[in-house]
């Protein structure tokens, strides 16, 4: 009975602790922007002395300030029609697309939360987007300084925007009850699929503390 006690107890204990762990989300590596780049994103209201860049495993380069405000810089064939058509740059010998937006939220407004965002990509034909769709997530954490509440999970979402994908502006808003007042950490964390090809997830960096409980889903 001892030894059989001895084997139950360390599996009761990981399954116990578990939930706890949250749902990660693939983690973006650290990254830079050509001059071009930061360029573009400057004259888009991207505050780059605020600023993070990261690249996720697909190529694409996002910056994102303090303020919410993004730019995605999306690799593209030299020869495609996306490369005529979009805002493109070059940078390492691959040719990028833009794209440009901002994080909505999260926010508590009326006992809610209110979280999104919403991204706009550059063409001059609208059909050479396609699919064009913003995807957003509200993921939580608690507001101490313990260790465990750097780890996000998931509360709401996913959210999809409901445009058509062929238009040039996506965006995705949800709206949530607090259920109590106490603190937790929120942040977006959003995906954008342009030219059918889904890139992210992008988070805003840090987050926000609001004195707000969102159940989850």
């Amino acid at each position: 009975m001892r030894s059989i006690l001895k084997m139950v107890i360390p599996v009761l204990a990981l399954s116990l602790s578990i939930p706890l762990l949250g749902a990660a989300s693939p983690t973006p590596t650290t990254s830079t922007l050509t001059p071009e780049m930061r360029e573009y994103a400057q004259a888009h209201n991207v505050d780059l002395t605020q600023s993070t860049v990261v690249a996720d495993g697909k190529g694409a380069r996002f910056v994102s300030d303090k303020g919410g405000d993004f730019a995605l810089f999306y690799p593209v064939a030299a020869s495609s029609p996306q490369a005529r058509t979009s805002a493109t740059m070059a940078a390492g010998g691959l040719s990028y697309g833009a794209c440009t937006g901002s994080f909505h939220g999260p926010m508590k407004i009326n006992n809610n939360v209110e979280w999104g965002g919403q991204s706009s990509c550059t063409s001059t034909n609208p059909n050479d987007l396609y699919v064009h769709r913003l995807e957003a997530r509200l993921r939580s954490t608690c507001a101490g300084a313990w260790p465990f509440c750097g780890v996000y999970s998931d509360v709401r979402g996913p959210i999809w925007s409901p445009d058509s994908p062929y238009n040039r502006v996506a965006t995705a808003i949800g709206l949530d009850h607090c259920t109590t007042g106490t603190n937790y950490r929120y942040v977006n964390s959003i995906y954008v699929t342009v030219h059918s090809v889904k890139y992210g997830p992008f988070e805003n960096p840090g987050g926000v503390v609001l004195p707000c409980n969102v159940n989850p889903d």
